[in-house]
């Protein structure tokens, strides 16, 4: 995932790993609130449930058994910027894309509006009782 970053970032983020015993910090609360569309009382709730994450998940590429390409997939971004990972991928006839113009948190800042989404895009599923 740091791979997308640009490389002053990516830099940073590596030395907070290294800082905090490999584990990726979870952020401050303004960096939590700061244009993703949430309030500070609502960054401070999120932050309070939030653990540090292991800090390889997010620095070591992940292995597929199948290129990306050949997956079908939604991609739901919550920004209208993208990356030109994301742009080459919108080329791809297996993947969908949806925007949800509410920032990181979509789950804190518009529960209401990321559940229908995900209702909308989640094939349905019928189990036997």
């Amino acid at each position: 995932m740091l791979d997308a970053f640009d490389e002053e970032q990516r830099a940073d983020e590596l030395r907070q790993i290294a800082e905090n015993g490999g584990r990726w910090p979870t952020p401050k609360v303004e960096g939590a609130a700061d244009g993703h569309s949430l309030s500070i009382e609502q960054a401070n709730w999120l932050l309070e449930r939030l653990f540090d994450h292991p800090g390889r998940t997010v620095s070591e590429p992940a292995v597929m058994s199948h290129p990306l390409a050949e997956q079908h997939a939604t991609y739901i971004t919550c920004s209208i910027e993208e990356s030109d990972d994301v742009a080459t991928l919108r080329k791809e006839p297996k993947w969908s894309f949806r925007i949800l113009e509410v920032g990181h948190w979509p789950m804190v800042a518009a529960p209401g509006r990321l559940v229908a989404l995900l209702d909308e895009v989640t094939p349905s599923r019928q189990t036997n009782v």
